[in-house]
């Protein structure tokens, strides 16, 4: 839900419904907002870098092994 305010916010900031020409502009400016908090989104879902740093178990230095 979050997502969509910000990508709205952006759209009525940047043009809105208008007419034709103030659409067009905003449009671009709201897709980028969207495809940055997607990418925010699926950054955050990724394992940290620690984390596979790590040696597993059974590895030289790893735990129990």
């Amino acid at each position: 839900m979050f997502g969509i305010a910000v990508v709205v916010a952006v759209f009525a900031g940047a043009g809105g419904y208008t007419s034709a020409a103030a659409f067009a502009p905003a449009v671009a400016p709201a897709v980028a907002a969207g495809l940055s908090l997607l990418g925010a989104l699926i950054a955050s879902a990724l394992p940290r870098r620690d984390a596979l740093a790590r040696p597993l178990v059974g590895e030289p230095g790893g735990r129990g092994g």
